[in-house]
Protein backbone atom coordinates (compact mmCIF):
# COMPACT_ATOMS: atom_id res chain seq x y z
CA UNK A 1 0.00 0.00 0.00
CA UNK A 2 0.99 3.49 -0.96
CA UNK A 3 1.16 5.88 1.46
CA UNK A 4 -1.40 8.45 -0.61
CA UNK A 5 -4.02 5.32 -0.36
CA UNK A 6 -3.39 5.17 3.09
CA UNK A 7 -3.69 8.19 3.77
CA UNK A 8 -7.39 8.05 2.16
CA UNK A 9 -8.47 5.57 4.83
CA UNK A 10 -7.30 8.00 7.31
CA UNK A 11 -9.42 10.54 5.52
CA UNK A 12 -12.77 7.93 5.45
CA UNK A 13 -11.46 7.74 9.56
CA UNK A 14 -11.55 11.87 10.12
CA UNK A 15 -15.05 11.85 8.77
CA UNK A 16 -16.41 11.41 12.21
CA UNK A 17 -15.28 14.76 12.80
CA UNK A 18 -17.65 16.33 10.92
CA UNK A 19 -19.81 19.28 12.98
CA UNK A 20 -17.74 18.79 16.33
CA UNK A 21 -17.13 22.27 17.28
CA UNK A 22 -14.19 20.70 19.21
CA UNK A 23 -11.88 18.20 18.74
CA UNK A 24 -8.80 17.47 20.60
CA UNK A 25 -5.81 15.64 18.93
CA UNK A 26 -3.58 13.60 21.30
CA UNK A 27 -0.14 13.22 20.39
CA UNK A 28 2.60 16.07 19.70
CA UNK A 29 5.04 14.38 17.78
CA UNK A 30 5.92 13.46 14.04
CA UNK A 31 2.96 11.26 13.61
CA UNK A 32 0.62 14.12 14.13
CA UNK A 33 2.84 16.50 12.26
CA UNK A 34 2.44 13.96 9.28
CA UNK A 35 -0.98 13.72 9.56
CA UNK A 36 -1.84 17.82 8.94
CA UNK A 37 1.12 17.52 5.95
CA UNK A 38 -0.46 14.59 4.54
CA UNK A 39 -4.41 14.17 5.43
CA UNK A 40 -7.42 16.25 6.20
CA UNK A 41 -7.23 16.78 9.79
CA UNK A 42 -6.71 20.44 9.83
CA UNK A 43 -9.78 20.80 7.88
CA UNK A 44 -11.55 20.07 11.28
CA UNK A 45 -12.10 22.00 14.47
CA UNK A 46 -9.29 21.36 16.44
CA UNK A 47 -8.91 23.58 19.69
CA UNK A 48 -6.31 21.64 21.74
CA UNK A 49 -3.30 19.20 21.41
CA UNK A 50 -2.46 17.21 24.56
CA UNK A 51 0.73 14.86 25.12
CA UNK A 52 1.33 12.95 28.07
CA UNK A 53 5.31 13.80 28.25
CA UNK A 54 5.82 16.64 30.72
CA UNK A 55 8.64 18.18 28.97
CA UNK A 56 6.23 19.44 26.00
CA UNK A 57 3.26 20.86 28.09
CA UNK A 58 3.37 24.92 27.72
CA UNK A 59 5.21 24.13 24.23
CA UNK A 60 3.33 25.17 21.28
CA UNK A 61 2.77 22.64 18.44
CA UNK A 62 2.03 24.29 14.97
CA UNK A 63 0.06 26.94 16.79
CA UNK A 64 -1.92 24.89 19.96
CA UNK A 65 -0.25 25.22 23.05
CA UNK A 66 0.28 21.54 24.55
CA UNK A 67 -1.64 20.56 26.82
CA UNK A 68 -1.65 17.83 29.92
CA UNK A 69 -4.53 15.01 29.36
CA UNK A 70 -5.46 15.38 32.76
CA UNK A 71 -5.99 18.52 32.76
CA UNK A 72 -7.81 19.12 29.86
CA UNK A 73 -12.03 19.74 30.06
CA UNK A 74 -12.96 16.38 28.36
CA UNK A 75 -16.94 17.52 29.03
CA UNK A 76 -16.28 20.31 25.88
CA UNK A 77 -14.16 17.90 23.74
CA UNK A 78 -16.38 16.46 21.72
CA UNK A 79 -14.00 14.28 19.54
CA UNK A 80 -10.13 13.44 20.37
CA UNK A 81 -7.94 11.82 17.82
CA UNK A 82 -5.41 9.57 18.73
CA UNK A 83 -2.21 10.51 16.79
CA UNK A 84 0.15 7.74 18.80
CA UNK A 85 0.61 4.30 16.59
CA UNK A 86 0.37 1.45 18.33
CA UNK A 87 -0.54 2.75 21.81
CA UNK A 88 -4.23 3.32 20.94
CA UNK A 89 -5.46 1.08 23.08
CA UNK A 90 -3.83 2.34 26.18
CA UNK A 91 -4.96 5.67 25.46
CA UNK A 92 -8.85 4.65 25.04
CA UNK A 93 -8.49 2.62 28.68
CA UNK A 94 -7.17 5.81 29.96
CA UNK A 95 -10.04 8.09 27.59
CA UNK A 96 -12.45 5.43 29.40
CA UNK A 97 -11.54 4.38 32.21
CA UNK A 98 -9.32 7.25 34.42
CA UNK A 99 -10.13 10.18 32.63
CA UNK A 100 -14.45 9.21 32.38
CA UNK A 101 -14.35 11.09 28.76
CA UNK A 102 -17.71 10.14 27.25
CA UNK A 103 -17.11 11.85 23.48
CA UNK A 104 -16.38 9.62 20.44
CA UNK A 105 -12.56 8.34 20.00
CA UNK A 106 -11.06 8.31 16.27
CA UNK A 107 -8.75 6.11 16.01
CA UNK A 108 -6.62 5.37 12.59
CA UNK A 109 -4.85 2.04 12.82
CA UNK A 110 -5.44 -1.39 13.51
CA UNK A 111 -4.38 -4.96 14.27
CA UNK A 112 -3.83 -5.51 10.45
CA UNK A 113 -2.33 -1.99 9.76
CA UNK A 114 0.32 -1.04 12.52
CA UNK A 115 2.65 0.69 10.55
CA UNK A 116 2.81 4.48 10.87
CA UNK A 117 1.81 5.92 7.29
CA UNK A 118 4.09 8.23 6.37
CA UNK A 119 6.53 5.40 5.92
CA UNK A 120 4.86 3.62 3.37
CA UNK A 121 5.84 4.31 -0.21
CA UNK A 122 5.10 7.71 -1.56
CA UNK A 123 3.37 6.65 -4.84
CA UNK A 124 5.06 10.43 -6.58
CA UNK A 125 8.48 8.96 -6.17
CA UNK A 126 8.57 5.23 -6.54
CA UNK A 127 7.21 2.77 -8.87
CA UNK A 128 8.06 -0.30 -6.12
CA UNK A 129 6.00 -0.79 -3.13
CA UNK A 130 6.24 -3.58 -0.37
CA UNK A 131 3.60 -5.70 0.85
CA UNK A 132 3.35 -7.11 4.59
CA UNK A 133 5.20 -8.38 6.92
CA UNK A 134 3.79 -11.51 5.89
CA UNK A 135 3.59 -14.70 8.56
CA UNK A 136 5.17 -16.94 6.77
CA UNK A 137 6.81 -18.06 3.25
CA UNK A 138 3.92 -19.67 1.87
CA UNK A 139 2.02 -16.75 2.51
CA UNK A 140 3.43 -14.43 0.56
CA UNK A 141 4.25 -16.73 -2.06
CA UNK A 142 0.50 -17.37 -2.60
CA UNK A 143 0.09 -13.79 -2.74
CA UNK A 144 2.75 -12.98 -6.15
CA UNK A 145 4.64 -14.62 -9.01
CA UNK A 146 8.18 -15.56 -8.31
CA UNK A 147 11.50 -16.33 -9.41
CA UNK A 148 10.10 -19.43 -10.37
CA UNK A 149 8.57 -17.70 -13.38
CA UNK A 150 10.07 -19.23 -16.47
CA UNK A 151 10.53 -16.18 -18.09
CA UNK A 152 13.01 -15.23 -15.46
CA UNK A 153 15.66 -17.52 -15.72
CA UNK A 154 15.80 -17.53 -19.27
CA UNK A 155 16.59 -13.51 -19.35
CA UNK A 156 19.07 -14.81 -16.89
CA UNK A 157 20.61 -17.33 -18.55
CA UNK A 158 21.05 -14.92 -21.47
CA UNK A 159 22.45 -12.02 -19.72
CA UNK A 160 24.99 -14.51 -18.28
CA UNK A 161 25.86 -15.70 -21.70
CA UNK A 162 26.35 -12.25 -22.49
CA UNK A 163 28.79 -11.66 -19.84
CA UNK A 164 30.68 -14.77 -20.83
CA UNK A 165 31.02 -13.58 -24.22
CA UNK A 166 32.54 -10.03 -22.88
CA UNK A 167 29.13 -8.07 -24.05
CA UNK A 168 28.73 -6.81 -20.39
CA UNK A 169 31.19 -6.68 -17.14
CA UNK A 170 28.44 -8.49 -14.90
CA UNK A 171 24.77 -9.09 -14.78
CA UNK A 172 22.47 -9.04 -11.14
CA UNK A 173 18.60 -9.92 -11.61
CA UNK A 174 18.98 -10.46 -15.38
CA UNK A 175 20.15 -6.72 -15.62
CA UNK A 176 23.05 -6.16 -17.56
CA UNK A 177 26.14 -3.79 -16.20
CA UNK A 178 28.82 -2.15 -18.15
CA UNK A 179 31.62 -0.77 -15.74
CA UNK A 180 33.44 -3.57 -14.18
CA UNK A 181 32.29 -3.16 -10.29
CA UNK A 182 33.78 -5.88 -7.76
CA UNK A 183 32.20 -6.87 -4.29
CA UNK A 184 35.59 -6.24 -2.15
CA UNK A 185 33.61 -7.76 1.05
CA UNK A 186 33.21 -10.88 -1.19
CA UNK A 187 36.26 -11.15 -2.61
CA UNK A 188 38.47 -10.46 0.88
CA UNK A 189 36.64 -13.26 2.75
CA UNK A 190 37.27 -15.57 -0.42
CA UNK A 191 40.74 -14.47 -0.24
CA UNK A 192 41.18 -15.02 3.52
CA UNK A 193 39.95 -18.63 3.26
CA UNK A 194 42.43 -19.21 0.51
CA UNK A 195 45.38 -18.21 2.70
CA UNK A 196 44.30 -20.09 5.59
CA UNK A 197 44.07 -22.95 3.44
CA UNK A 198 46.88 -22.93 1.51
CA UNK A 199 46.90 -25.03 -1.89
CA UNK A 200 43.75 -26.47 -0.15
CA UNK A 201 40.63 -26.26 -2.26
CA UNK A 202 38.25 -23.47 -1.34
CA UNK A 203 34.92 -23.82 -1.16
CA UNK A 204 31.99 -20.47 -1.80
CA UNK A 205 28.45 -21.43 -0.64
CA UNK A 206 26.60 -18.64 -2.42
CA UNK A 207 22.68 -18.79 -1.29
CA UNK A 208 20.26 -17.37 -3.43
CA UNK A 209 23.35 -16.99 -6.25
CA UNK A 210 20.64 -17.72 -9.68
CA UNK A 211 23.34 -18.87 -12.28
CA UNK A 212 26.20 -17.15 -10.48
CA UNK A 213 25.96 -13.55 -10.88
CA UNK A 214 28.32 -12.94 -7.79
CA UNK A 215 31.07 -15.40 -9.39
CA UNK A 216 30.75 -13.62 -12.74
CA UNK A 217 31.17 -10.13 -11.59
CA UNK A 218 34.11 -11.00 -9.19
CA UNK A 219 35.97 -13.87 -10.96
CA UNK A 220 38.81 -11.59 -12.44
CA UNK A 221 39.77 -10.83 -8.65
CA UNK A 222 40.05 -14.64 -8.52
CA UNK A 223 43.00 -15.64 -10.98
CA UNK A 224 45.84 -16.34 -8.74
CA UNK A 225 43.73 -19.12 -6.87
CA UNK A 226 45.05 -22.43 -6.84
CA UNK A 227 41.61 -24.00 -6.54
CA UNK A 228 38.00 -22.70 -5.97
CA UNK A 229 35.11 -24.50 -6.20
CA UNK A 230 31.82 -21.95 -6.16
CA UNK A 231 28.82 -23.58 -5.03
CA UNK A 232 24.86 -21.84 -5.93
CA UNK A 233 22.02 -23.42 -3.76
CA UNK A 234 19.35 -22.32 -5.77
CA UNK A 235 15.53 -23.04 -6.17
CA UNK A 236 14.64 -26.53 -7.86
CA UNK A 237 14.24 -25.17 -11.48
CA UNK A 238 18.02 -23.23 -11.07
CA UNK A 239 19.49 -26.46 -10.26
CA UNK A 240 17.81 -27.98 -13.23
CA UNK A 241 19.02 -25.77 -15.69
CA UNK A 242 22.06 -25.81 -14.38
CA UNK A 243 22.49 -29.15 -14.39
CA UNK A 244 20.78 -29.50 -18.28
CA UNK A 245 23.17 -26.28 -19.34
CA UNK A 246 27.08 -27.07 -17.83
CA UNK A 247 28.77 -25.41 -20.58
CA UNK A 248 26.50 -22.01 -19.48
CA UNK A 249 28.24 -21.92 -16.27
CA UNK A 250 31.37 -23.75 -16.30
CA UNK A 251 34.44 -21.56 -17.01
CA UNK A 252 38.14 -22.68 -17.13
CA UNK A 253 39.08 -24.40 -14.16
CA UNK A 254 36.67 -22.71 -11.85
CA UNK A 255 33.38 -24.62 -12.09
CA UNK A 256 29.63 -22.98 -10.86
CA UNK A 257 28.00 -25.49 -9.85
CA UNK A 258 24.31 -24.93 -8.96
CA UNK A 259 22.76 -27.29 -6.44
CA UNK A 260 19.40 -27.24 -5.36
CA UNK A 261 18.19 -27.24 -1.00
CA UNK A 262 18.52 -31.29 -0.91
CA UNK A 263 21.87 -31.47 -2.85
CA UNK A 264 23.65 -28.76 -0.54
CA UNK A 265 22.36 -30.47 2.60
CA UNK A 266 24.40 -33.70 1.26
CA UNK A 267 27.12 -31.73 0.22
CA UNK A 268 27.85 -29.68 2.61
CA UNK A 269 26.39 -32.30 5.52
CA UNK A 270 25.45 -30.20 8.64
CA UNK A 271 26.36 -26.77 7.37
CA UNK A 272 23.55 -26.01 5.74
CA UNK A 273 21.29 -26.86 9.04
CA UNK A 274 23.41 -24.41 10.41
CA UNK A 275 23.19 -21.79 7.97
CA UNK A 276 19.07 -22.11 8.79
CA UNK A 277 19.36 -22.19 12.55
CA UNK A 278 22.49 -19.59 12.80
CA UNK A 279 24.11 -18.27 9.66
CA UNK A 280 27.19 -17.15 12.50
CA UNK A 281 28.05 -20.93 12.95
CA UNK A 282 28.94 -21.69 9.20
CA UNK A 283 32.76 -21.92 9.27
CA UNK A 284 35.41 -18.88 7.83
CA UNK A 285 33.44 -16.47 5.80
CA UNK A 286 30.22 -15.35 6.40
CA UNK A 287 29.07 -12.20 4.23
CA UNK A 288 25.24 -10.45 3.93
CA UNK A 289 24.92 -8.00 1.56
CA UNK A 290 23.36 -5.23 3.59
CA UNK A 291 25.31 -6.19 6.46
CA UNK A 292 22.69 -8.44 8.48
CA UNK A 293 20.50 -10.81 7.93
CA UNK A 294 16.77 -9.70 7.37
CA UNK A 295 13.42 -11.87 8.64
CA UNK A 296 10.60 -9.96 7.48
CA UNK A 297 8.55 -11.41 4.75
CA UNK A 298 7.79 -8.77 2.06
CA UNK A 299 6.36 -9.20 -1.42
CA UNK A 300 7.24 -6.22 -3.79
CA UNK A 301 5.14 -4.96 -6.80
CA UNK A 302 6.47 -3.16 -9.45
CA UNK A 303 3.99 -0.54 -10.56
CA UNK A 304 3.61 0.21 -14.50
CA UNK A 305 3.17 3.70 -15.29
Amino acid sequence: MFLQERAKEINDCLKGLAGKANVAVWGAALHTAKLFEKTELLFYNIKTVLDMNEKKWGDYFFGWKIGDPFKADWEMIDAVVISVPNHEIDIIKILRYELQYKGDIITLYTEEKTTPFYLLHDASITEVRYLGDYKNWKDAADECTGYDDSAIISKVADSIEKVKRGEAAWERDSCLFYEQKYNYQICAGILRCALKKGNEVVTVLDIGGALGSTWFQNRNYFTELVDLEYVVAEQDHFAEYGHKNPKTLYESSYPVVIFNKNEVEKFFEGDYKLIENDISSVPEEVYFPDGKAQSRLYVFECIEK
